[in-house]
């Protein structure tokens, strides 16, 4: 818990030397692992970094709760910090930061809000995806979390990482919540919410929704807490 004038103090401390030694920056910010297969950023310590097209590196990390969301964003070759504090926990507020990079840097940059934005979708459907995707992660099959994500997915969220990958985190999703008992599944607006209770305490699953052009209800992002 922070806020944007203390998390901008915090990113003028480490400009200096007086809290990690230029070396130590210098592996700090190193781009050590990529971050998933055939990704284009990296990870290094506790920082994600994104190469850019002007032959610099942002330097960046977020998180959320599934309550509030934040966003670091910081370009220290040219001199540009975006700080993104929001007390909405959605696909929406993750693009603000990048919106604001594209003002600042990308000449004729025009602004956009994601597709589905602000439309308030019909509950009965957000409870029938996330009760498909509840019993879809109860099966073991792989089959049957390949149809739910090309059935559920936005085409957007499909193609953030290969179905291998999306597969893996559903694998994930059956190992670890096989066993548990589910609390509630909760429907507001564009957002289904599942609760489920583990040996090792709660786990929340926040589906995130939105409409497309066609009229079709999508899963656009998925958040686990």
């Amino acid at each position: 818990l922070s806020t944007v004038r203390d998390m901008y103090k915090w990113h003028e401390a480490l400009l200096t030397d007086g809290i990690l030694s230029a070396e130590a920056k210098a592996k700090f910010y190193a781009p050590h692992v990529r971050e998933g297969e055939g990704a284009q950023s990296f990870y290094a310590y506790g920082w994600a970094i994104f190469p850019t097209p002007r032959e610099t590196n942002l330097i960046a990390h977020n998180g959320g709760n599934g309550v509030f969301f934040a966003d670091f964003w910081r370009y220290l070759e040219e001199d540009i910090t975006i700080i993104v504090m929001c007390n909405s926990s959605n696909r929406y507020a993750e693009g603000i930061a990048s919106q604001i990079a594209g003002i600042i840097l990308v000449p004729d940059f025009e602004p956009s809000y994601p597709e589905g934005s602000g439309i308030e979708l019909d509950g009965a459907v957000v409870e029938k995806i996330a009760n498909d995707f509840k019993a879809a992660i109860a099966q073991s099959e792989e089959s049957e979390w390949e149809n739910f994500i090309n059935t559920h997915f936005s085409d957007e969220l499909k193609g953030y990482v290969s179905m291998s990958e999306h597969l893996g985190f559903f694998r994930q999703f059956h190992n670890d919540l096989k066993d548990a008992e589910m609390l509630t599944i909760d429907v507001s607006n564009n957002v289904a919410q599942l609760v489920y209770e583990t040996a090792d305490g709660g786990v929340l699953i926040t589906l995130e929704l939105d409409e497309t052009e066609a009229g079709k209800v999508k899963v656009g992002g998925i958040m686990v807490d």
